[in-house]
């Protein structure tokens, strides 16, 4: 309903940052992450926790940009810290620190 109300936009105070179908089209995809995540393949749960980790460090700059307190950004990135420990149980730490860098590149 955000692109109709516009309460998310209005609570978070960004002007207009955002498109207006940008989160419903967030949830969706986050919602397809989230079935992934118990997918037995590897490289499916692998995918999806790259999302996971750029998706939230975008709002950890988003928030940041926004001019929020630096604060609000420990709740997204928790879930980049938990998308870190996903990565590394499937593979190894190498590889899920490399796969965490190359996603806040994004």
């Amino acid at each position: 309903t955000e692109p109709f109300t516009g309460c998310l936009r209005s609570a978070l105070g960004d002007g207009g940052a955002m498109p207006s179908w940008f989160w419903p089209t967030a949830g969706v995809i986050l919602a397809l992450v989230a079935y992934a995540n118990f997918s037995e393949n590897d490289t499916a749960v692998l995918v999806a926790q790259a999302y996971i980790a750029a998706f939230h460090m975008g709002a950890v700059f988003y928030h940041l940009r926004l001019g929020h307190h630096p604060a609000v950004g420990v709740a997204p990135g928790l879930f980049v810290v938990f998308a870190f420990i996903v990565a590394t149980i499937r593979t190894n730490v190498l590889v899920a620190f490399g796969g965490i860098l190359a996603c806040t590149a994004i």
